[in-house]
């Protein structure tokens, strides 16, 4: 094999590195952001539970007794 065509080989494989790299970066990038949500959504689900657990009686009796 020529020096030429490994040149040629080398570059080939370096620019789908490449590619390849950018993709798994978007793909980070779109996790990240993902669960920056998912956090942000737990907070609030927890929020919610946590001001609903304040505003029940502690003594009363469920309705179905």
């Amino acid at each position: 094999m020529k020096t030429e065509d490994r040149i040629i080989t080398l570059e080939t494989k370096i620019a789908y590195l490449e590619n390849y790299i950018d993709e798994l970066n978007r793909a980070i990038l779109d996790q990240e952001k993902t669960i920056k949500r998912l956090i942000l959504e737990t907070e609030a689900i927890r929020k919610q539970i946590e001001d609903k657990k304040e505003a029940l009686p502690e003594n009363e009796r469920p309705p179905h007794y």
